[in-house]
């Protein structure tokens, strides 16, 4: 049986910084409880050993917790990806081997032995020269995967943004994930599918939305981000998440890990408050909650055109079982479309609401208990003998927010 998907984060070590080992754990616990079952963070955390106090609390948090970690890297002698001589290729190689050792001794003192990823970015290629540099990622990564099969450790490289002005990336084009499956045998090497980034490929360049089988069967980690058309990383809070992929993952039997990406300054620039980082991962355990079902029943269907995509939701449902009544206006709906973010009502008869109201309505469905959303009117849409009536949901609260998800979705 298909084991279900887990769900990790980035750390946001700035924030972590200043605590004490017993107000981390905490923190841990409340991501415990939210369903985390690993970390993503930056392996520097281990180079200096000015954190090595930091360091030491992290692990023991994510050992009381059973959690498994991920590493993002940032090479100890630059970007290894720079060199293309071999005789740096081989100096470049031969440290981060070292350094890997030296992380699993870590580990394995704090007790974290398994599950262990790290990830490497590919390198900007030279003109005329991409083969070979694509050449030279092959031969390191086969090598450092082989260096690490016994200790538990799988290497990973990242899907790549594509970006002209920048030049050619290692990673950027599908094509370079095919030759890469054919060139490295290891079973401890694989992909990281960074959802955002082939998504503004396919958008901006025209590659391929869905990568083959072949690159899917590799992939040992989705990172998944907000829409491309933000130009930070908050995720998925606003539901803005690469439904497409998330399917075809699902479609493909993916049992690995869904990563949330966030860069968590942005938040506070943003007047995001952290909670909804917590949202975000009870929003992604839906999602798949959801598309499983689908699966099972034959009904996920991938949607690769982009007018279709902004059209059709997974967050939409309508169920003649809910029951939506306005006690300001003494109504009461039958037929409803409900969204994570949204309300629709229809009625036969022309009814006035002000824009922009705010009012507070009342959802039944089944036997649950009665939930009272605070929404606002956006706008009517005349249909056949029929009016839709569409209303925006402005409940921000968690707990709220949890049960507005669970509804949509109707999790078990």
């Amino acid at each position: 049986m298909k084991v279900l998907n887990k769900i990790s984060i980035d750390l946001d070590a700035v924030r972590f910084y200043n605590m004490t080992l017993e107000q981390m754990d905490e923190e841990f616990k409340k991501m415990s409880e939210y369903g985390i079952e690993a970390i993503n963070m930056e392996y520097n955390i281990f180079l200096d050993e000015y954190l090595e106090m930091f360091m030491n609390n992290i692990l023991q948090c994510i050992k009381y917790n059973n959690m498994q970690v991920i590493l993002r890297s940032r090479p100890i002698d630059g970007y290894y990806t720079e060199y293309i001589d071999d005789e740096q290729y081989q100096k470049s190689i031969v440290k981060h081997k070292q350094f890997l050792y030296n992380l699993y001794k870590v580990l394995e003192e704090n007790g974290i032995k398994q599950g262990v990823k790290v990830i490497f970015s590919g390198s900007k290629c030279e003109d005329n020269e991409t083969q070979k540099y694509i050449d030279k990622h092959v031969w390191f990564f086969k090598e450092l995967a082989s260096s690490v099969l016994n200790m538990g450790i799988e290497i990973l490289i990242e899907v790549q943004g594509a970006k002209p002005t920048r030049g050619r990336v290692v990673g950027d084009t599908w094509s370079d994930f095919e030759y890469m499956a054919d060139e490295i045998p290891n079973i401890n090497w694989g992909i990281c599918w960074s959802t955002a980034n082939s998504r503004l490929n396919f958008v901006e360049y025209d590659d391929q939305l869905i990568p083959s089988k072949k690159i899917l069967d590799k992939v040992k980690l989705a990172n998944i981000r907000n829409n491309v058309s933000q130009n930070f990383d908050i995720s998925i809070y606003k539901n803005e998440v690469q439904e497409q992929e998330i399917k075809a993952l699902v479609i493909s039997e993916y049992t690995g890990m869904f990563n949330l990406e966030y860069i968590y300054v942005q938040l506070e620039y943003n007047d995001i408050p952290y909670y909804e980082v917590f949202d975000g991962i009870y929003y992604l355990k839906c999602v798949l909650n959801y598309f499983e079902k689908k699966n099972k029943d034959g009904g996920l269907l991938i949607i690769e055109d982009i007018e279709k995509m902004n059209r059709q939701s997974i967050r939409t449902i309508i169920d003649k079982e809910i029951k939506v009544r306005i006690p300001e206006k003494e109504l009461e709906f039958s037929e409803i479309e409900i969204a994570t973010h949204s309300l629709k009502v229809w009625d036969k008869e022309y009814l006035l609401f002000e824009d922009n109201k705010e009012f507070q309505i009342e959802i039944y469905y089944k036997d649950e208990d009665m939930l009272k959303l605070n929404i606002k009117f956006m706008m009517i849409r005349d249909e056949t003998e029929r009016q839709g009536y569409v209303f925006k949901i402005i409940d921000k609260v968690p707990d709220v927010v949890k049960k507005i998800y669970k509804l949509v979705y109707l999790v078990d």
